[in-house]
């Protein structure tokens, strides 16, 4: 293992102290990321570590901010969300206004679609003339009284005069 001199050292854990991450540091000194892994956790254990992943569009204010707003009914829908947060300058989809929602427990659901009813369509209803179904069932075959018992053998059965 090369050994690293102290000024090289000393800039690696200044920069660490300055909040810079591992990459960006391994990348600036030019030295590998192990190489600062190992000299944060040896010199700087209590140094938190940078939060993982994407970083969140809306703050944890902004949630709860549109928490308020749908639970006091000022926002009803989605899009009312969506246009609420571009009128305060904040660009994001409607996709990910509506994934925010659910990570506050807000569903959104969207409006489950109707049948179009016209005029006409809902006199016909009224006066039977509709599209309806009957309700009378189909028989496939004669009913059980009509039929005669047969054997297994495949002869008819002789009756029994006994």
């Amino acid at each position: 293992m090369k050994t690293i001199d102290i000024k090289t050292k000393e800039r690696i854990l200044s920069l660490l102290r300055a909040h810079g991450s591992i990459k960006s540091v391994a990348k600036t000194a030019g030295v590998g990321t192990m190489t600062v892994s190992r000299l944060k956790r040896s010199f700087l254990p209590t140094l938190s570590n940078q939060a993982s992943g994407r970083p969140c569009i809306l703050s944890d204010i902004t949630l709860h901010r549109i928490s308020r707003n749908v639970l006091k009914g000022e926002c009803t829908t989605g899009k009312d969300v969506h246009k609420r947060l571009q009128q305060e300058g904040i660009q994001i989809s409607y996709q990910t206004t509506l994934n925010s929602l659910r990570r506050i427990r807000i569903n959104p659901r969207k409006k489950t679609k109707k049948p179009f009813l016209s005029k006409k369509h809902k006199q016909e209803r009224l006066n039977g003339q509709g599209h309806t179904n009957t309700g009378q069932l189909m028989t496939g075959g004669a009913s059980s009284s009509q039929t005669k018992p047969r054997s297994t053998s495949g002869t008819p059965m002789a009756s029994s005069t006994a």
